[in-house]
């Protein structure tokens, strides 16, 4: 079970990561891994836990400086963010929308004979309990305008790079006895995408 668990959350973080910019919407893919074996037993999923910092920057006001080359900021909790290089805001509600993500996954993988979300089945008596520690989803950005000031956005009308962008996950998985409270599994799952960002495909990122 323990290199079932390590496969799926492999594959689920790698997903998760090209669903955070924008509404957050996750499908599992045609092609997702079905487990060959299922385990006779219930699990349910919490929402999971946050354990990101706060703490964020935005410089990106440099950009219009004269002779800066670009401004550049960060976001520990991008849906708190203020400004966006390529999208106008930041709908994402971690907690639920990726434990709803993982039961969906998990119930595609056939890993277990029953899946269930506690928040909406109260009345579910599990064998385990599926959970993650959110730590983190940072977001990066920088702005290019080519140490021309305000004057270097219209670069971007001809084809040169608006900026650049990162997304970022972190996400501690745990599977814990319903029973005792006992962790039988753990699994720290990380990925992180980078693009270049182009006036012409605005709203298109990851």
């Amino acid at each position: 079970m323990r290199r079932s668990l390590n496969y799926f959350t492999v594959v689920c973080c790698c997903l998760l990561i090209s669903g955070c910019m924008g509404t957050f919407d996750y499908r599992v893919p045609a092609d997702a891994a079905i487990a060959k074996h299922q385990y006779d037993c219930t699990v349910v999923v919490e929402n999971f836990k946050d354990n990101r910092p706060e703490i964020g920057s935005n410089k990106m006001f440099f950009s219009w400086i004269p002779l800066m080359p670009f401004g550049w900021g960060y976001y520990n909790r991008p849906e708190d963010g203020k400004f966006y290089l390529s999208i106008q805001s930041f709908k994402f509600y971690p907690t639920v929308q990726l434990a709803e993500a993982a039961e969906m996954s998990l119930k595609y993988s056939k890993l277990f004979k029953n899946i269930y979300f506690l928040k909406q089945y109260t009345e579910i008596k599990p064998d385990y309990i599926f959970t993650g520690i959110i730590e983190s989803t940072l977001y990066r950005q920088k702005m290019f305008t080519y140490c021309l000031s305000f004057f270097g956005s219209l670069l971007w009308l001809i084809g040169a790079p608006a900026g650049w962008t990162e997304n970022q996950i972190e996400i501690d998985f745990i599977l814990k006895s319903a029973k005792d409270n006992k962790t039988i599994w753990t699994y720290n799952a990380k990925n992180s995408e980078d693009e270049v960002e182009w006036f012409y495909y605005q709203g298109h990122s990851s």
